[in-house]
């Protein structure tokens, strides 16, 4: 088995705290002599790498963060309706290729946050694209904030933030957001209840 990890990262301080639940991700992973890549933007540095992220057995990949020369703005649509700016889909092809061709040779691929937030919802078009030349791969997507009630109408492409996804579980750390993150989705099916390292006293 060979398992991803799609952060879309653009840095690697500890003062995000999704870095430290990737970090150790990743410490379980090599633990377990797991292969692992992960996946973060072009704009990420190398000599960020420090700690975990310094391990050898780590395979990085730089997602492309740029079309026509220019670097890819990353715009946050939280609303559920509106208009995407002009490039918006040319954008979303561009990842979406980059993702086929470095997912390929995985069997799991995690998500942080790539599915709710609005400042993703690029990514979120384009991995659900991707997905469909990826059958094979299971997707575990997490979701790191509460989610909002779902909106009563919802547009395309902002409908992909509230839609389930094919081959894929979706994953909250406290219980009490389980109802709120099935809820967002229009999913009957519960989320699976997975407690971040970092905090085991958290739903106590």
């Amino acid at each position: 088995m060979k398992v991803a990890i799609l952060t879309m990262f653009t840095g690697l301080s500890s003062t995000y705290s999704l870095v430290n639940v990737v970090a150790d991700q990743l410490s379980m992973l090599l633990e377990h002599d797991i292969p692992v890549k992960v996946l973060v933007s072009e704009t990420c540095p190398d000599q960020a790498r420090a700690g975990i992220f310094a391990d050898p057995r780590i395979q990085w990949v730089k997602i492309v963060n740029t079309h026509q020369g220019a670097p890819i703005t990353w715009y946050d649509y939280a609303q559920p309706t509106g208009t995407v700016h002009e490039t918006f889909f040319q954008e979303a092809d561009l990842f979406a290729q980059d993702f086929v061709r470095h997912l390929q040779d995985v069997d799991v691929c995690i998500l942080h946050d790539i599915l709710y937030q609005g400042w993703h919802l690029v990514h979120n078009v384009a991995i659900r694209k991707a997905q469909e030349q990826l059958p094979h791969i299971r997707f575990l997507s997490f979701t790191h904030s509460l989610p909002v009630p779902r909106p009563k109408h919802i547009e395309s492409p902002f409908s992909a933030r509230f839609s389930p996804m094919p081959n894929t579980t979706f994953v909250y750390p406290t219980r009490s957001g389980l109802g709120a993150l099935a809820g967002n989705m229009g999913s009957p099916k519960t989320p699976v209840l997975l407690y971040p390292i970092l905090c085991p006293y958290w739903n106590r």
